[in-house]
This record gives C-alpha cells, sequence and structure tokens, in this order.
C-alpha cells in the first residue's frame, strides 16, 4: 500500500497527517476509503468540515511524509510544510509538488459517515445488502 499525505483543515489553518490506510471501496462511482484514527486531530478536522484532500508523495517526499505522521496537528503547525492550492473545496489543501496527479481528475470530497471499529459488524451487514456505508471516501470525478 502506497504512503498518502491527508490534507484537512484544522482551526482555519492547513493541517497534514501521513496516512497508511487507504483503500478503494468502489469502482463506480470511483470511492476511496481512508482510516483515521478518532483521537487524531485530523479525525475531528474531517468530522467538522467532511472535506479532506489524499496526496500521493514521490520518493523524495519519504523524510517530510513522515515527520507529517510522527507530529500531532495538537502541538505542531504543519501549515507551512508545502506549497499548496485549492480545488472546489477551500478546506482540503492540495500539495502543489504533486499537481501532475491532481490535474488527472477532479477531486471531489464527501463524508457518508464516520464508523468505528465497534461498528464493523453493522458495516459488514450493510455491505451484504448492498448499502455500503460507514467510511470516510473521496469521490474522483473525470
Amino acid at each position: 500500500m502506497a504512503q498518502t499525505i491527508l490534507g484537512c483543515h484544522l482551526h482555519d489553518k492547513p493541517n497534514f497527517m501521513a496516512l497508511g490506510w487507504l483503500s478503494r471501496v468502489n469502482a463506480k462511482p470511483a470511492m476511496l476509503g481512508v482510516g483515521v484514527n478518532k483521537g487524531n486531530q485530523t479525525h475531528n478536522a474531517i468530522a467538522a468540515s467532511g472535506k479532506f484532500s489524499v496526496n500521493f508523495p514521490s520518493v523524495d517526499m519519504v523524510a517530510v511524509t513522515d515527520y507529517t505522521g510522527l507530529v500531532s496537528g495538537k502541538r505542531v503547525d504543519k501549515s507551512g510544510l508545502f506549497d499548496l492550492f485549492y480545488g472546489d473545496l477551500q478546506a482540503a489543501p492540495m500539495i502543489k509538488e504533486l499537481m501532475g496527479f491532481v490535474r488527472g481528475g477532479k477531486i471531489t470530497s464527501m463524508l457518508s459517515k464516520l464508523v468505528s471499529l465497534e461498528d464493523i459488524p453493522h458495516a459488514l451487514t450493510d455491505l451484504s445488502r448492498r448499502h455500503v456505508r460507514g467510511k470516510i471516501v473521496a469521490r474522483l470525478d473525470s
């Protein structure tokens, strides 16, 4: 699984975290599911705004990607780590160094539901009934 960087706004400033859990959850429409610990500041920021970005760093960005995961947005301002740009969602900062990827399609974030590990049996029941919900997802529109 590729290491990614999740971007959001925390206290009205860009914030980033290393994101190790990312999975495709639907093909049409294209959706990604991400796992963010509910104890993280990033989780609270996404829950409040419903907006985030997923950035795919190059191998040249290993150190800064690692750093985004080692320090908490609660204690460290990570807003100056990257040159940023925004698409349609003003609370979903994207990393300019990675614009080549982002230009491949329009990224629209949506929040369907937050699900905790305790809720997974219920989510699996929904899955078996084809009512797939219970993930933080990003819809990729082309």
